[in-house]
């Protein structure tokens, strides 16, 4: 579980390296109902987690970009502030950040040495 976060977290970082500010994150779906997965995502994150009360976050997600490109609503933001609805809030625990700011320091050092092995394994498949 902490593997996938963490490569949830570089993402994240790509968005504030363009300037974007991330100040939550909000989860919905089947992986939002798990207590134990909520709360690993806000001690990496380092940021709160927000319980959207949608279930199927994929399909909400598509009608609600569409709703935005045919103009019922002007920009991505001001649709997420009128359709989602928030039913909790998952706050990060200090001394988790700190193990995981350092776990995730060899995660990426890991996947660096091993980014090529990777590419072998996906040939193996093909």
């Amino acid at each position: 579980m902490e593997g996938v976060v963490f490569a949830l977290k570089q993402s994240l970082e790509i968005f504030k390296g363009l300037g974007i500010e991330i100040s939550s994150v909000t989860a919905g779906g089947g992986g939002a109902r798990n207590k134990i997965w909520r709360q690993i995502q806000a001690d990496i994150f380092n940021l709160p987690i927000l319980i959207s009360s949608t279930q199927e976050g994929s399909a909400y997600g598509a009608a609600l970009t569409a709703a935005v490109n045919i103009g019922i609503y002007p920009t991505i933001k001001e649709a997420c502030q009128e359709w989602i609805k928030i039913k909790g809030e998952v706050l990060p625990i200090p001394k988790n950040v700190a193990v995981y700011n350092k776990a995730y320091l060899i995660y990426r050092g890991l996947y660096l040495k091993l980014k090529d092995d990777f590419h072998s394994l996906f040939e193996l498949a093909e």
